[in-house]
């Protein structure tokens, strides 16, 4: 049973935090200690878009862009890092329109979709166009077939899932076919190739779904929920066979954060409204913390963040932010010391470790790093370094100014991330060592 703390909680829930039925790991930080960074290497990029970037190993791709900007001549392209030399590897032509996705890199090629209705398909050496592919004959009915936010991919396919605003229209997950594209065409001919929905068409799916041993792990979203009734379902679904592995309805997920699911050491972890734990062979649970508004009254929420970036996986724990601010306790008459948007929580039994609240932070979505036992968090207007296992806080930086809500990277000792002029619209991609 939810029960609601005062009248205007529902609505605040979208800049709540989460976590667990656990009072512990408050941080008493009445003085900060200052960590200055020493980069290793900078690049200047005109990242001024809200597609996340794509690490591929040791190249990272990102969509440099202005339509965040709302300009009315919007343009895009994609940009591929070299993460050890801190260099371009090169950069797409100007494609003038806007993207619709984040990148994706399937059969050693590189995909995006873009507002009007067609994928893009690169070249991996170059950045060149190869292929425009669209999804049925007309661009208006080709959007509804395409990507909503997130592109994933394996060896031979890209998947993405639907969502959408009218119930009336949900679209499940869908597959394309990347060997079905013919290369030999000129690259600006529009080659219309159809979209398979695989499974669960009658589902809209806002999350996005995980590629991980062979299977895709997808969470529906659940429209009932704010409701006090439906669930949302969590499914495995074999890449190859496309046959359902298994399935699980689970009544206190919602399905509508960004990026709250990691497959990680056998297990599906999420981090929605509640925190939850499934073995990937069967989906059965390995712990369960069902939670709503009322625990705030008396523990530290588990779950996750509307926008946020991911779990980092560290040493059998689990590091990620929430969309908890520092004025949530005040807004809601609920005590302070529960009020945490950076956690760090047994991965094992979802047990809270620590967690802490930033002064005057924003609500937060990124995803933390864990290197050589300390934790990095890219925040709005810093950045912040803790102790991995006891939580203690090792220093801020306060010259970082970033989106709080990225994936970052870690690549070969290193952290990289964004550091961002908004003046000047753009955004420098920092590197430290971190090993």
């Amino acid at each position: 049973m939810r029960i609601k703390i005062m009248t205007a909680i529902l609505p605040l829930l979208i800049i709540l935090s989460c976590v667990s039925p656990a009072d512990g790991g408050d941080i008493e930080a009445p003085e900060e200690p200052a960590f200055n960074i020493q980069p290793v290497w900078k690049l200047d990029t005109e990242y001024g878009t809200t597609s996340q970037p794509l690490q591929d190993g040791r190249y990272l791709y990102i969509v440099e862009s202005n339509s965040v900007y709302h300009d009315e001549a919007a343009w895009f392209r994609i940009a591929k890092v070299d993460l050890e030399s801190g260099a371009f590897a090169w950069r797409s032509p100007v494609i003038w329109d806007r993207e619709r996705t984040s990148p994706a890199v399937c059969g050693g090629r590189v995909f995006i979709q873009t507002y009007a209705g067609v994928m893009l398909a690169l070249s991996n050496e170059d950045g060149s166009l190869i292929a425009t592919i669209r999804f049925a004959s007309t661009p208006e009915e080709s959007k509804m077939h395409g990507a909503d936010f997130h592109l994933v991919a394996d060896e031979s396919a890209i998947f993405w899932a639907h969502w959408d605003a009218d119930p009336a229209n949900p679209r499940g997950l869908a597959r394309f076919d990347t060997s079905l594209i013919d290369y030999s065409r000129n690259p600006s001919d529009i080659q219309t190739i159809a979209v398979e929905i695989v499974w669960g068409g009658e589902y809209s799916i806002l999350t996005r779904p995980v590629i991980a041993d062979g299977a895709i792990y997808v969470l529906t979203y659940n429209r009932e929920y704010w409701d006090r009734s439906g669930y949302s379902i969590l499914a495995a679904i074999d890449c190859d066979t496309l046959v359902e592995r298994w399935r699980r309805n689970i009544p206190f997920f919602q399905g509508s954060f960004s990026h709250p699911i990691l497959v990680s050491e056998g297990s599906v972890i999420i981090a929605d409204q509640s925190l939850a734990c499934y073995r990937t062979q069967d989906g059965t649970p390995r712990y369960e913390i069902p939670q709503d508004e009322s625990n705030l009254l008396y523990e530290v929420l588990l779950g996750g963040a509307y926008s946020g970036a991911g779990i980092f996986y560290y040493n059998d724990k689990l590091y990620y932010t929430k969309s908890s601010h520092y004025k949530t306790a005040e807004m809601n008459g609920t005590p302070e010391k529960f009020n945490k948007n950076i956690l760090c929580v047994d991965a094992s039994t979802g047990r809270l470790l620590w967690g802490d609240m930033p002064p005057q932070s924003p609500s937060l979505g990124t995803r933390p790093i864990v290197a050589a036992g300390k934790v990095y968090v890219v925040a709005y207007d810093q950045l912040r370094v803790y102790d991995a296992e006891t939580g203690k806080l090792l220093g801020v930086d306060m010259t970082i100014r970033n989106g709080g809500n990225e994936p970052n990277a870690l690549y070969n000792g290193k952290l990289i991330f964004f550091d961002r002029d908004i003046k000047a619209r753009k955004k420098t991609l920092t590197a430290i060592q971190v090993e």
